[in-house]
Parts: C-alpha cells; structure tokens; sequence
C-alpha cells in the first residue's frame, strides 16, 4: 500500500483562503493526500472578520491555531508579531512533519510560512507568484517566497 502525502496550508485571511479553498477540498478527497491546516491572522480575530468559522462551515479540520495580534501599526510592533507568527508557524510543520507546505500570495505570513518550512526542512509549493506591483511591498515579500519555493504553481506563463 502507497503510503500518503502530507500536504500542510497555511491561511491568514479569507483571501488566500478563497484561493485555495477547493485545492483544500481535492487534497481532502483524495485518498494518497492528507491535509494539515495551520490557521492563523484575520481567521482567528473577530475584530478582523473572524472568519474561523467559515473554515468550518466547509468541513476542514484546523491543525494548530497560531493567534497573533498587532498591538498597533508601527514597525516595532509588526516585528513583533511577525517574530511570533514565525515561532508559531515554526513549531506547527516541527510537530505536524508535513511532506510539503502550500502557501498562496505574497503577504507577511505566507513570507513567515516559507521561512518557517526552511528551518522545519519542508519544502514549499507556492501559488501565485512570479507577479509584479511595482512600488510595494508584496514584491520583496514574493520575490522572497519565490526563492524559498521549490514547487511554482504562477498564475501565467509570464511570470
């Protein structure tokens, strides 16, 4: 018997979460894949939609919670926070020993997901990157991810 694969997804908010929604779904059904949830951001903060609930609604068991706030907008604060979501996002693939980790995007978290995969030594498959917006952040953030990926999935053959 085909042993099965450990895909593990990382998800903030409902927009990447809706990206991946039904990936999640097929990983679900399928009988070689296992599927690893790892929330945390928006999804776990009601002042921010709560969106928790959602996630449940569709079916899917959530893995580890990795609750993190921002106490405020300066950078200090943001350092802060993004040094516990690594942490968190850290011990979760250590514990959960994934075969890969899915993430989608270009925000801080899917960032700190593919830094805590380096450190755990699991490799990543990222969705939508390769893609420009000049001027922001989200471009180093990409650019980042896209160095720490092993497995591309852009969104054309563009990028």
């Amino acid at each position: 018997m085909e042993d099965k694969r450990t895909i593990a997804f990382v998800t903030a908010t409902r927009a990447d979460y809706g990206i991946a929604r039904w990936i999640l779904h097929d990983i679900v059904e399928s009988p070689h894949l296992t599927l690893r949830l790892i929330l945390t951001g928006s999804h776990l903060d009601p002042s921010q939609g709560g969106t928790l609930d959602e996630v449940l609604a569709d079916g899917f068991v959530i893995d580890r919670e990795v609750p993190v706030k921002l106490s405020d907008d300066s950078p200090v604060s943001a350092a802060r926070w993004m040094a516990e979501c690594l942490v968190g996002f850290t011990s979760a693939l250590v514990d959960l020993a994934p075969d890969v980790l899915l993430i989608v995007g270009d925000r801080f978290e899917a960032l700190l997901a593919a830094q805590a995969a380096a450190l755990a030594g699991v490799p990543v498959a990222h969705i939508h990157g390769g893609e420009v917006t000049r001027g922001s952040l989200d471009d180093g953030m990409r650019h980042a991810i896209t160095k720490l990926s092993h497995v591309h999935f852009a969104a054309s053959p563009e990028y």
